[in-house]
């Protein structure tokens, strides 16, 4: 009998750290994040909040004001600072003088990154520091929708394994970012167009331009996401996009020095290829169906004759 209670004792036991090892496995990011409010989306763009006089935008129709694009246009307009945040290329400092280190206290302004695998593969998350008091992060954050409208608002425990956390520093030599600060833009890449919709087979355009170019030398290279849909190339200053196969592709324009030494800015180009079909054989289809039905028409008066 006591050997009996013994087992039973020690597969208790066993039940209960299974228990606790699987809680403590499934946690993720949304075990850090709470709380928030909800509004509806109404207008092109919608404004949820304003934070530094940065706008968080949300839209039902574009997909233009993601997480990401909050982030660097943030910094561009709140700290006068240029950075990248995407997640195949990560969180890059782009005015030269200064950097991203990892803080011991959160502060606003502050850059949250998630990655995939933090939040059950669902997709990456980029959001602002707001504000921080007693291990809570209020979030200043873009693309939070839920039924159709926009979060506001929601907290995040800190600290946490979930999510990484970055600040601006200055370098050596360089004033201190601060909010609201006026560092002048070195050089950026402007793209005509955002987003087009092209025919395989049928090469499309885009134009660019060089912000601050001052004469230098630069180099703009790419990275597509599918390199089967589409393919890319400069010809006479534009930008030749060439539709391989049906399917969509985002393609990341970077500007840097000539010697790829240093990276000054970045675009992306959402390219979707569709089969256009060749218009002179839907004619040649069309004009065939008329020839058939004048024949078949001929025939049954033929018959009625006869």
């Amino acid at each position: 009998m006591k050997k009996i209670r013994k087992i039973i004792a020690l597969t208790a036991a066993a039940l209960t750290l299974f228990s606790v090892c699987s809680a403590v496995a499934s946690a993720d990011w949304y075990d850090e994040v709470s709380g928030g409010s909800y509004s509806a989306i109404v207008g092109e763009p919608y404004v949820a909040e304003t934070f530094c006089g940065v706008e968080a935008r949300y839209s039902l129709t574009t997909a233009q004001y993601q997480c990401n694009e909050l982030i660097m246009r943030f910094y561009r307009e709140a700290y006068g600072l240029e950075v990248m945040a995407y997640m195949n290329i990560g969180l890059v400092m782009l005015t030269e003088g200064y950097e991203f280190k990892t803080p011991s206290t959160p502060k606003k302004g502050d850059i949250i990154y998630s990655p995939a695998k933090f939040r059950q593969n669902k997709s990456d998350h980029w959001a602002i520091v707001k504000d921080y008091s007693n291990g809570k992060i209020t979030l200043f954050e873009q693309n939070v929708v839920w039924n159709g409208k926009a979060g506001t608002g929601r907290k995040l425990n800190f600290p946490s394994d979930y999510y990484y956390i970055y600040t601006p520093v200055a370098k050596a030599g360089y004033p201190e970012p601060s909010l609201n600060g006026a560092q002048p833009k070195e050089h950026s890449l402007t793209l005509s167009k955002k987003e087009i919709t092209a025919t395989a087979g049928t090469k499309e355009y885009v134009d660019y331009t060089i912000g601050n170019a001052q004469g230098g030398t630069y180099d703009i290279s790419w990275k597509i996401s599918d390199e089967s849909v589409v393919s890319a190339d400069i010809e006479n200053g534009r930008i030749a996009i060439n539709p391989l196969k049906d399917g969509t592709a985002t393609i990341t324009f970077t500007l840097s020095n000539a010697e790829k030494t240093k990276v000054y800015d970045a675009q992306t180009l959402k390219v979707t290829v569709g089969s256009g079909g060749d218009s002179s054989m839907n004619w040649l289809s069309l004009i065939m169906s008329f020839v058939n039905l004048v024949i078949k028409v001929f025939t049954m008066i033929l018959g009625m004759i006869g």
